[in-house]
């Protein structure tokens, strides 16, 4: 790799460039953080699974306090299972 100073990566930029190979500006964070980002806004891991309000929320939370550079877009199985639930 080049030892060449890289610029500041915003986390779109420094997750494309990770995945092309390119060089980054620092190792991206992509933690998956389910149970912790319910824990940190104080809601349970149930509430998250089934409440996307809670889910949107606590993983934006999460991102912004630990400088994640990705929101993904998973939850659980249980997600699933209780919307199905619901419609019975």
């Amino acid at each position: 790799m080049n030892t060449e100073t890289i610029k500041t990566m915003t986390p779109y930029e420094r997750v494309m460039a990770r995945m092309a190979g390119k060089p980054v500006d620092k190792i991206p964070n992509m933690n998956i953080t389910m149970a912790f980002a319910a824990h940190f806004v104080g809601a349970t891991y149930g509430e998250f699974c089934t409440d996307y309000k809670i889910l949107v929320d606590s993983k934006i939370a999460v991102c912004e306090e630990f400088g994640v550079d990705i929101v993904s877009a998973i939850s659980d199985p249980m997600r699933e299972a209780h919307g199905l639930v619901q419609r019975l």
